[in-house]
């Protein structure tokens, strides 16, 4: 077995390291291992799997293209895929799309697929989360699984209710105290990508 690695270390007011080590062998072509030395575990995730990804964020039928751009923008920062169920509001080639992701986008893993259905054929095997105003679990109650797929709703009127019903039991919210209908789709994505990441030791 060859193995090469890629250490980045990270010093300030709280210090980190993080390792990537790429595996090459037979077996396993690919191999992304995390390692957290916070938590001292190290996270082995086949690059030939459907769990490939850390994390998986899903974009249902998106219709404002700078957020799609941003969001994409923080997929790449943590190293997940982004998927994109059509029909969406834009042209997937949309010069706004890009200026939002700024020249992030060129790093990014993303697919399009043309129905729901197809997303749940390509990702059988992968757990789903569904972030809705309406889910009777807020994000701090439940454990997310490495290689999970979060999935959020239309800027307009968010997860259909066929979807919801279908994943009644995971379906989660975003506590909101405040007096606020919804939170921004880019702004609610990045806050349960950032504590899914912290949860499944990528953090």
């Amino acid at each position: 077995m060859a193995v090469t690695g890629l250490a980045q270390q990270s010093f300030g007011r709280q210090p980190a390291l993080r390792i990537i080590v790429y595996i090459y062998c037979r077996e396993l072509k690919h191999a992304r291992i995390f390692c957290n030395p916070k938590q001292l575990k190290l996270k082995v995730v086949c690059m030939n799997s459907p769990t490939e990804f850390p994390l998986h964020i899903v974009l249902y039928q998106p219709e404002i293209p700078q957020n799609t751009g941003n969001i994409g923008r923080t997929c790449t920062a943590l190293g997940a895929k982004l998927w994109i169920v059509q029909p969406t509001g834009f042209r997937l080639d949309s010069a706004h799309l890009r200026r939002a992701g700024l020249d992030y986008w060129d790093h990014l893993h993303w697919e399009s697929v043309t129905s729901w259905q197809e997303l749940q054929e390509r990702l059988s095997d992968v757990p789903m989360w569904l972030i809705t105003k309406f889910g009777s679990q807020t994000l701090y109650q439940v454990q997310f699984q490495l290689g999970c797929a979060l999935v959020i709703g239309r800027e307009s009127n968010g997860l259909p209710e066929s979807l919801r019903q279908q994943y009644a039991d995971r379906c989660v919210s975003i506590p909101m105290p405040g007096p606020v209908r919804s939170l921004n789709q880019a702004s609610a994505t990045a806050i349960v990508a950032y504590h899914a990441a912290n949860q499944i030791g990528l953090l």
